[in-house]
């Protein structure tokens, strides 16, 4: 079971690369953080020619971070390496939580073919540290190889899969300890993950099983992601779109009104797949922690067919969060009336942000290029958290108060 996938170029006129020298340094590096690494050349002098191909294919599969490591284009466009890369992207397309990066060496961004560009990149002539703690952070979860007793841990772990705890600082022991022991979804998640780890699977079925008898969003959600990742006996995933299917039944029973029922809105774009996304599920999650400090969250969601009045209601709220799986939000063709793009992009920068997965802020369509983007599988689900209660911090003070 692999953790991280480092591609390179190896040699070239048969010479070894300075990418080759930079990815084993990495390799030794996350190796010695505990982290179980797919390195072709020490693969390919344990297990031979003959198996090379299929464990690859298996360590693509298994690998939930994949880092390239380039130090010129020509590199990364022919070869092993390109089938590689263009592999984990294809495969990103049917696991959100796989993640990709470009470690680059005396190399700039704009080199990189336009399909690596929307990804995060680190460059090596500032220092390997900050990248390693980066991809740690990203990856946390082979670290519970331990018994799980640790609080630590069970943030470490949510805050790599969903980035719920990021940046949160002024969450505390007791707070983390309440939201797991209200949630209990996010334990049994843990556990699954731990149990898995250990190869221990028929207990970590027992946990995935729990997930979906909670009958809840969370449970459900969390449920799919497993299953589709094989975190049970097989990947199955027809269980895990039925589950999606579960928890979006559910999402729809707690969707606000239009009336104002708090200074918060959550707002979603729904492109009518009638499956849970990652973004609703973010949401969920933001509401969840907010309401540990007594803030409320109303919930609504635009679609195709959405009405330009309905925008307008928009400016009651004092705080708009627009959440979009992917681009559809922000695009004129995706809505019946496209002025509605319009009535969004001229709201107020101090009311309206953005959160926002499997995208990058430079991304965004020209007319939202001026409000915050919170990149919520960045730890952008904390972040925003912060700047909502550094923002009420007066409020919350007074709700403490009077309990």
């Amino acid at each position: 079971m692999y953790d991280f996938f480092i591609s390179f170029k190896c040699t070239d006129s048969g010479e070894l690369t300075e990418d080759r020298t930079i990815a084993e340094e990495l390799y030794i590096r996350l190796q010695s953080a505990g982290y179980q690494v797919f390195f072709s050349e020490q693969i390919l002098e344990k297990e031979g020619i003959t198996k090379y191909i299929s464990e690859i294919n298996q360590a693509l599969n298994d690998a939930r971070i994949f880092i390239l490591v380039c130090s010129k284009k020509e590199y990364i466009l022919n070869g092993w390496v390109a089938q590689e890369w263009s592999s984990f992207l294809n495969l990103m397309m049917t696991n959100e939580n796989k993640k990709f990066f470009s470690y680059l060496i005396e190399m700039k961004e704009f080199e990189l073919p336009a399909l690596l560009g929307p990804f995060q990149s680190f460059q090596h002539r500032n220092g390997m540290d900050k990248a390693i703690k980066y991809f740690i952070a990203a990856n946390p979860i082979s670290q519970t190889r331990g018994k799980i007793e640790s609080l630590q841990t069970v943030q470490e772990i949510l805050d790599g899969e969903f980035g719920i705890f990021g940046h949160l600082k002024i969450l505390n022991k007791s707070s983390v300890e309440y939201f797991s022991d209200k949630y209990p979804e996010m334990m049994a998640f843990v556990q699954a993950h731990y149990f898995f780890r250990q190869g221990e699977y028929s207990h970590a079925w027992d946990y995935i099983s729990r997930l979906s008898e909670l009958k809840s969003i969370k449970g459900y959600y969390l449920a799919s992601v497993m299953n589709k990742r094989g975190y049970g006996v097989e990947r199955n995933i027809s269980r895990a779109k039925k589950e999606l299917r579960q928890a979006y039944l559910l999402w729809t029973d707690i969707l606000s009104d239009p009336e104002v029922t708090s200074q918060i809105l959550l707002l979603f774009f729904d492109s009518g797949s009638g499956l849970l996304t990652p973004v609703e599920y973010m949401g969920i999650c933001i509401r969840d922690i907010l309401d540990l400090f007594g803030l409320k969250c109303s919930i609504r969601v635009i679609c195709w067919n959405t009405c330009p009045k309905e925008i307008m209601s928009l400016k009651q709220y004092k705080y708009v969060l627009f959440l979009s799986n992917n681009l559809e939000g922000f695009s004129r063709d995706n809505y019946k009336h496209p002025e509605i793009i319009d009535s969004l992009s001229v709201l107020d920068k101090h009311t309206l942000k953005l959160g926002i997965h499997n995208l990058r802020q430079i991304n965004m369509p020209k007319p939202f290029r001026k409000y915050k983007v919170f990149e919520l599988s960045r730890n952008g689900i904390g972040k925003y958290c912060q700047y909502l209660l550094r923002k009420n911090a007066q409020l919350i003070w007074n709700n403490k108060r009077n309990h």
